[in-house]
């Protein structure tokens, strides 16, 4: 192949035009204008945030400073709340551990309902579930609890809450690091 006689016929020499580059620059700039849409029709850029919607995970509780670092050394697990269905929290204590221990052993109507029920019965986990489940709520009253919170009256802002999780959208600020060491595991 033989080169152009014309020194300004040579392809590098093309990219020496002052007019050229000033209409290549020009065309970069229309196209860099129209891949970034910052108007509403963007929904990288207008977001918003509802409690219904399934293209957003809503990361909540967690310092985006630690957050970023964490990322970027590795990888971390997404952790849901706790089920609704979930034994409450102050089942959990010493007082109503105590009394389930007893209840178990002299509450009439427990015993009698856990006879009745049929260990090769393919659905007898579910019933000794349940059965548990009434004694525990029977439980609650004997010994002045709240009534446990149904599935169908918990908010998930109450439910958050109940778990010491900031259901706020606002993040915590870096000086809210909390002693139980939420901030630094692996879980977002």
């Amino acid at each position: 192949m033989a080169l152009p006689k014309n020194r300004s016929d040579r392809p590098a020499d093309r990219f020496d035009d002052p007019s050229l580059v000033g209409l290549v620059g020009e065309r970069i700039e229309q196209l860099r204008k129209r891949l970034l849409d910052f108007s509403r029709r963007n929904p990288l850029m207008h977001v918003t945030f509802r409690a219904t919607s399934s293209s957003l995970i809503r990361v909540v509780d967690e310092l985006p400073d630690m957050l970023r670092l964490a990322l970027s050394e590795g990888e971390m697990r997404l952790a849901p709340l706790p089920p609704v269905d979930e034994d409450p929290r102050d089942e959990q204590t010493d007082r109503f551990l105590d009394a389930l221990f007893l209840a178990r052993r002299e509450d009439e109507a427990y015993l009698a309902a856990m006879e009745v029920v049929d260990q090769n019965d393919s659905k007898a986990l579910d019933k000794e579930r349940q059965i548990e489940r009434d004694l525990k709520d029977r439980l609650r009253e004997i010994i002045g609890m709240p009534q446990r919170p149904k599935k169908d009256s918990v908010s998930l802002v109450d439910h958050a809450r109940a778990h010491d999780i900031n259901p706020s959208y606002d993040l915590p600020h870096p000086s809210e690091i909390h002693s139980d060491g939420r901030h630094k595991d692996d879980r977002i």
